[in-house]
C-alpha cells in the first residue's frame, strides 16, 4: 500500500507540472504557418498540397490562466493529374478559431475549427475518344484540426496539424513564425 501511495503521489506531482507549463502564444502574438500537406481529404489523386494559415491570439488566461483562443484565416492549393487522364486543382480560403493550451515546455498545442469555401475545378487531358469536359464548382467547407508547433526559439517553430472531417489533406507538415 505504502509503494502505492508513493507512486500516486509521484504521478500526481508529475502531472501538475505537465500542466502548469507556461504558454507559448498568448493575446496579442501573431503566428503564420507554412506547411506541405499528405493524404488528400476529397479527391483519390497524388499531389502536393501547399497550405498557409495566419493567427492572432485575441483571449488569454482561459483554462488555469494558460489557454488562449486565437482567430485567423487559411489558404490551401493543390493540383494533379489522376491515372493521366483528370487534372485537378483545388483552393480553399477560410477562417480558423483554436484554442491553444501548453502541456509540454517549448510545445505549443491547440485544437479547432475552421470554415470557409473550396472552389474546385477539373479538367479532361487524356487522349481517346472520349468528350472534352471540363468545369469548376464551388462549396462551403468545414473541419476540425488538432495541432502543435514545437518551439525551436521564441519566434520559430516546427509543426504539423491533423485536420478531421473535409480538408485539402488529413496531415500536413511545415513551420511557424512568431512576431
Amino acid at each position: 500500500m505504502k509503494k502505492i501511495s508513493a507512486l500516486l503521489v509521484i504521478v500526481f506531482f508529475t502531472l501538475l507540472q505537465v500542466v502548469a507549463q507556461e504558454p507559448i502564444f498568448v493575446k496579442g502574438d501573431k503566428v503564420i504557418n507554412l506547411g506541405i500537406g499528405f493524404g488528400s481529404g476529397s479527391y483519390s489523386g497524388v499531389g502536393a498540397v501547399f497550405l498557409t494559415s495566419f493567427e492572432a491570439g485575441i483571449v488569454d488566461n482561459l483554462i488555469n490562466k494558460k489557454g488562449v483562443i486565437g482567430v485567423g484565416g487559411c489558404l490551401g492549393y493543390t493540383s494533379y493529374t489522376n491515372s493521366g487522364e483528370w487534372r485537378s486543382s483545388e483552393f480553399i480560403i477560410a477562417g480558423r478559431g483554436a484554442l491553444h493550451y501548453p502541456f509540454v515546455k517549448k510545445l505549443d498545442t491547440y485544437g479547432g475549427v475552421m470554415l470557409g469555401y473550396g472552389i474546385y475545378s477539373y479538367k479532361w487531358v487524356g487522349s481517346g475518344t472520349e468528350t472534352f469536359y471540363d468545369g469548376s464548382t464551388g462549396s462551403i467547407i468545414s473541419t476540425f484540426y488538432a495541432g502543435a508547433g514545437y518551439h525551436v526559439s521564441k519566434s520559430f517553430a516546427v509543426m504539423s496539424e491533423l485536420g478531421l472531417g473535409y480538408n485539402l489533406s488529413y496531415l500536413s507538415v511545415g513551420v511557424s513564425f512568431k512576431f
